[in-house]
């Protein structure tokens, strides 16, 4: 395990693991390592200022079937691998628990380790994800069928957070579960059409983990307001 790793699991237990592949295994269905570095660049999800997966100005780490980085910047801490078989595997903390690095004033200012799952991060977190994965369905890393496996880790105790101003959680209760695990494999048609609703489903089922129940309308809202902040950052 990478040093990197080893810090994203370090505080609070919580991170996210992400993992993506075509449905049949095909050890060099992307030709060569260069290719994955040209699909990336093509397949990057810009909603906001940063990037997912995050293409940083670091020198990417090449291995004869992979490619990969990693980032250890304020409270971003990610790496992520991306395989010539087609399966894309990303680890990141959460911001939530490294805010107190960086050099600016944050949101998050205030929080304890392993306080809290900020709502609007988790929906954003979601909807990159469902994004990057029907982007690749039209690469040579893409297939018929695609599986995604998305863990949170650490949510044991974390209550819902939202910054000043924003949603209105009922009773704030926190998780009660170690993990949230979520794993499902999608046609193509369903996850070229329907991406960002499949990630509004995977968020409900998130929050019901901490007893909140909020309906696909009012997640959808939230979604285009994210998505409409997100693009006047990228800017």
């Amino acid at each position: 395990m990478s040093e990197i790793l080893e810090k994203i699991r370090s505080r609070g237990y919580g991170y996210w693991q992400v993992k993506i592949r075509p449905d049949s295994f095909d050890a060099e269905r992307v030709s060569s390592v260069e290719d994955l570095e040209a699909i990336l660049h093509k397949t990057r999800v810009g909603f906001r200022g940063w990037d997912f997966p995050h293409l940083g100005k670091s020198q990417l780490i090449y291995a004869p079937n992979r490619v990969g980085q990693e980032t250890d910047w304020g409270y971003y801490l990610e790496s992520w691998q991306f395989c010539r078989s087609g399966q894309f595997i990303y680890q990141a903390g959460m911001k939530e628990d490294w805010h107190n690095r960086g050099q600016d004033p944050s949101i998050y200012n205030g929080l304890a380790t392993g306080e809290a799952l900020d709502a609007r991060e988790a929906i954003f977190r979601f909807t990159e994800i469902f994004e990057f994965a029907s982007r690749l369905l039209y690469t040579p890393a893409g297939d018929a069928w695609m599986h995604l496996e998305i863990a949170v880790q650490g949510i044991e105790g974390r209550a819902l957070w939202d910054q000043p101003g924003g949603f209105c959680f009922p009773g704030g209760r926190p998780a009660t579960v170690a993990k949230f695990h979520y794993q499902r494999a999608f046609s193509f048609l369903q996850l070229s059409g329907d991406a960002k609703d499949l990630a509004l489903e995977a968020a409900q089922e998130l929050f019901q983990h901490y007893g909140w129940k909020p309906s696909r309308s009012f997640l959808r809202d939230v979604q285009s307001d994210l998505l409409q902040r997100g693009a006047k950052v990228g800017r």
